[in-house]
């Protein structure tokens, strides 16, 4: 749940998964943990080659770095974070991708209204490209409730090798 943000800008079966080739999980590392102080960090490193052209030859290699730092305040009722992610893969030429955000999520009035919000870039090479969320309502026990979900992700926006995002170049908005 440390990588659970609007934007899925981390999807754990990314790692290890064959492409044109079968690929296999190297080496991995998964460093996860709280603070008293409400602070949250996550880290996942991880390398992968294929199974039929042999680990040692290292333009095959995939390599992934997921970071995340999260502080919780507002006695819980609210948190932020800031994640990054980092794909290498020298195949084809160099493929790096990288990820940067920043999200958000308050309760407030006993959890009946809230705001989330995410901030994402994502570079690949020289292309850079945006997208946002933000989801705020309100909701009671009564039958009344009311909620805004805005989505938007720029066609330079591109995240799938180590995220999931179904389509990019997409503006939404619903009430």
């Amino acid at each position: 749940s440390m990588f659970d943000m609007p934007i899925s800008i981390f999807y754990s079966r990314r790692i290890g998964e064959s492409t044109a080739f079968e690929y296999r999980i190297n080496a991995a590392l998964k460093l996860m943990g709280d603070t008293k102080s409400g602070w949250g960090y996550g880290l996942i490193l991880a390398d992968t080659s294929p199974r039929n052209i042999g680990y040692d030859y290292p333009y095959a290699r995939k390599r992934y770095t997921l970071s995340r730092v999260t502080k919780s305040f507002l006695d819980g009722k609210s948190k932020i974070g800031l994640s990054h992610t980092y794909f290498s893969f020298d195949l084809d030429g160099n493929q790096d991708q990288e990820t940067i955000s920043l999200d958000h999520i308050s309760h407030f009035l006993s959890n009946q209204i809230f705001i989330d919000y995410q901030i994402a870039k994502s570079m690949n090479s020289d292309i850079i490209g945006n997208g946002y969320v933000l989801a705020m309502g309100y909701q009671s026990s009564s039958p009344l409730s009311l909620t805004l979900d805005i989505e938007n992700y720029d066609k330079n926006f591109s995240i799938n090798r180590v995220g999931y995002l179904t389509r990019n170049n997409i503006k939404k908005y619903q009430v």
